[in-house]
Order: C-alpha cells, then sequence, then structure tokens
C-alpha cells in the first residue's frame, strides 16, 4: 500500500501486516495531492514509480525504494509552473490536490489553479512517467485560432484564470478518451471582464487521452457566476436503454443535475434543453440568457 502519511509524506506499508516500509518526506505542508497518489508499472510490472505534486511541483519516486527518480524531470522533479503562459515569479498555486490518471505511459494532470485575479489558466496537461518531458497540453482558455476563442474577448487568453479541473479525471481506456470535469473561470463571481459563454469553463470535455486532442464538449453553466465547479469525478457507466445496453458518462453538478451522455457519439442520453433564466442587475454583466436543464432525470437537490 502507498498512502499519505504524517506531514504530508509518501509512505509504503506492506499491506498483510501495515508494517512501514519506506518512508520519502515531502517537506509540504500545502499544494499536496492529499487525496491520493499516482501509481505507475511498466508492462512486466519490473519497474513501479509513484507520482505526486507538492507545491508547484510534480514529482516521481522508486515504488520499491521511496528515493526520488533522478532521471524524472530535472533530478526527479518536474516545475508545472512552466508552460503556462505566464511569467512563472507570478504563478501562485498550480499543484492540485487530486492526483493525475495514469494512462499507459501517460501521468495526466489536472490543477488546483485558483479563481480570483490573477489565477493561472487551468491548462490540461500530460507528462511521459518516464522522462517527466510535457507530452501534451490543452488550453482550457482558448488562445487565438482555438476552438472556443470567440466565448471570450481577444486578450482574455491573457489574464484569465481558472477553468480548472481540480477533482478527478476519468479515463475510458478501452477507446482512449479522457474525460475531464472543468471549473469557473476568474474572478467566480464576477465576469464584466469576459463577456461571453467562456468555453471551456464548467464543462464535461473529452480529448484524446493519447494526444490530447479535442474531442467534443458539453457545457453545463453558461457564462459562470455562482462558481458552478464541476466538483465530482465523472462516471463512465453501461445503462440499460430502451432494452439495450448503452455505455454513458455520467457527470453530477452543484447545482443538483445529473448530466447523462452516450460515451461515442456525446450526445444526451435524455433530453436537455435550454431554458431562459434571469438576466443580471450587476452593472458591466451579461449573464447567459439561457442555461441547459436535463429533462427526464430529477434534480437530486433543491
Amino acid at each position: 500500500m502507498y498512502v499519505v502519511g504524517k506531514n504530508n509524506s509518501v509512505v509504503a506499508l506492506e499491506a498483510a501486516t501495515g508494517n512501514e516500509i519506506w518512508y520519502h518526506e515531502t517537506g509540504r505542508s500545502f499544494g499536496f495531492t492529499h487525496r491520493g497518489l499516482s501509481y505507475w508499472q511498466n508492462k512486466d510490472g519490473g519497474e513501479s514509480r509513484i507520482l505526486y505534486t507538492a507545491g508547484n511541483m510534480l514529482h516521481a519516486l522508486d515504488a520499491r525504494t521511496g528515493n526520488l527518480i533522478e532521471s524524472f524531470g530535472e533530478k526527479g522533479s518536474v516545475d508545472l509552473r512552466q508552460g503556462l503562459g505566464r511569467e512563472v515569479s507570478t504563478v501562485r498555486s498550480i499543484g492540485s490536490g487530486t492526483p493525475g490518471r495514469v494512462f499507459e505511459d501517460l501521468l495526466i494532470v489536472g490543477s488546483a489553479a485558483g479563481e480570483d485575479y490573477n489565477s493561472p489558466p487551468g491548462d490540461l496537461r500530460a507528462y511521459n512517467v518516464r522522462t517527466g518531458q510535457l507530452a501534451w497540453t490543452f488550453h482550457t482558455v482558448p488562445h487565438p485560432g482555438e476552438k472556443g476563442y470567440d466565448t471570450w474577448p481577444p486578450d482574455a487568453w491573457k489574464y484569465a484564470g481558472g477553468t480548472n479541473t481540480w477533482s478527478g479525471i476519468t479515463i475510458d481506456e478501452r477507446r482512449g478518451i479522457a474525460y475531464f470535469p472543468l471549473g469557473a473561470p476568474t474572478y467566480d463571481f464576477y465576469a464584466a471582464d469576459r463577456v461571453g459563454d467562456n468555453l471551456f469553463s464548467d464543462c464535461l470535455l473529452a480529448l484524446d487521452a493519447r494526444t490530447g486532442k479535442y474531442l467534443r464538449h458539453y457545457q453545463i453553466t453558461h457564462h459562470d457566476l455562482w462558481d458552478y465547479d464541476l466538483a465530482t469525478e465523472p462516471k463512465v457507466l453501461t445503462v440499460r436503454h430502451n432494452g439495450k445496453s448503452v455505455d454513458v458518462v455520467a457527470q453530477a453538478s452543484k447545482n443538483g443535475f445529473l448530466y447523462v451522455f452516450d460515451r461515442v457519439t456525446g450526445e444526451p442520453r435524455w433530453p436537455i434543453v435550454e431554458r431562459p433564466v434571469p438576466k443580471s442587475d450587476m452593472p458591466g454583466e451579461q449573464a447567459s440568457p439561457t442555461q441547459p436543464y436535463p429533462t427526464v432525470l430529477h434534480r437530486f437537490e433543491r
């Protein structure tokens, strides 16, 4: 067993007895993957690694010894502040409390960027578990020429942040699809400086797990003004529908809805309708005129 221990240490235990095998002190009191650890091994099981973030750094440990693997990144560590398109010195927080997901030889990670002014963007990234090299990046606040760019003001990619996956990532391993529940953009309760729907905030986003290529998305809250992060990990399920077994992905939301989509086509398994919602009376604010409401499946909270 590999567990998070005292003072955010990483500990290996003998599962049958609970006896300690090794103990790795991280020296971090914040920004640690306190919700768990990521484990990778090669095909024959001869090599295995534990991956975790502490502060803004991604680290790799030898699962047999607990020692840093110095061939990974820079002497065992990768600076997650690099490559965000912002000055490194301005990135206060990017490491996540939720562990990344291992898929083949990749570690796919989200971030805890925060939703205050000056927070960095929540780019989705994959790193090679052997080398620590960046394998792919997806910009959740689209850059010029990228899908969704026109749902923000023209320069928003330079200043908007958040729009990050801080909860769990789900992977359909057979199809090689990674599903990301995305959060609110900055600033999460006031958005006069980000007029538009603001893709890919508050989206269930599907990417090719190997390449980071965009596959499809569904935005569950347009132009979020309420911090309606998708705070739960998507669930891949098989359900009976009209007498047939259907593969679906289900996403619960903070506003009490369950959104369910066909895993192959991305189409809603039950109809979702856009309904008019009240306008904002905040000066300068332009709330979305509609929001998506699932039908058939009833809201599970007020």
